[in-house]
């Protein structure tokens, strides 16, 4: 009942070694980057244009202007929101706010990264090192700084030294 591959190649049998796809799939074989690559190109390049034609759009809809009377969006190009944005200070005061958070989430998260990275890559073996690898031990630690109001006191510091009230 079984045959063999020489007899299925000349029965014309499911596997023919010099068919397309066969050589598009031996290729792809041998190339694991590119099996990756195929792989993640449509998704990526879907995400990517949807992305970007947000940010057009929102870059687009940012030189239009509001109608006091009625709040409504005309489409007559004009540079004012850009100047209410720069000489307003409350929105000087908010950005200012926004880039320091930014910066000091940053600075926090290099902080706690790199050692933990460190230690990882250069003391961790065995056991431990496998389960510091996973993801959950990453999930373990956010949980565990949003229950435990000690772990996330520095958070809050910091949090209010940019706000400019004190703790």
């Amino acid at each position: 009942m079984t045959q063999n591959i020489a007899d299925q190649r000349a029965a014309g049998g499911a596997w023919p070694s010099s068919g397309i796809w066969s050589r598009i799939g031996a290729a792809l074989w041998r190339r694991p980057w590119a099996r990756a690559t195929l792989l993640l190109t449509p998704p990526l390049a879907w995400f990517v244009l949807i992305y970007i034609a947000a940010l057009v759009v929102l870059l687009i809809t940012a030189f239009w202007q509001t109608n006091s009377f009625t709040n409504n969006l005309e489409h007559i190009w004009n540079l004012q929101n850009f100047v209410q944005i720069f000489t307003t200070p409350a929105y000087l005061q908010v950005i200012g706010r926004t880039l320091g958070m930014a910066a000091g989430v940053t600075a926090v998260d290099g902080l706690i990264a790199f050692p933990f990275a460190y230690y990882m890559a250069r003391v961790a073996t065995g056991v431990f090192h496998s389960a510091m690898e996973s993801r959950y031990a990453a999930g373990a630690l956010a949980w565990y700084c949003a229950q435990e109001p000690a772990a996330s006191l520095s958070m809050y510091v910091h949090a209010s030294l940019l706000s400019g009230v004190s703790p």
